[in-house]
């Protein structure tokens, strides 16, 4: 993957982008993180640490916008990958 600070994340609801940014925008380098996280836990390869958020949450947005039942939410970061969920309602 080489220098992690110039990875390009985006997540979208429904194929429509909510949250663009890149990597090189984290207020704690990757590097940092790693450091502070090992000294709480061991971390093993294909842990996954989440690290926040860009600007575009749905409860910030004028009017908010929330998801509801049926919505595919993908978050991808360049190079590594990427996740899917489809939202259900509960109970």
């Amino acid at each position: 993957m080489g220098e992690p600070h110039r990875l390009d994340i985006k997540c979208t609801v429904n194929e429509d982008v909510r949250q663009s940014s890149n990597t090189k925008n984290l207020v704690f380098d990757v590097w940092l993180q790693i450091v502070h996280l090992s000294k709480a836990m061991t971390l093993e390869p294909g842990d996954i640490i989440f690290t926040g958020t860009p600007g575009g949450v749905g409860l910030a947005r004028k009017p908010p916008v929330f998801l509801t039942a049926g919505d595919r939410v993908t978050c991808e970061i360049a190079e590594l990958g990427k996740v899917e969920a489809i939202m259900v309602q509960e109970g």
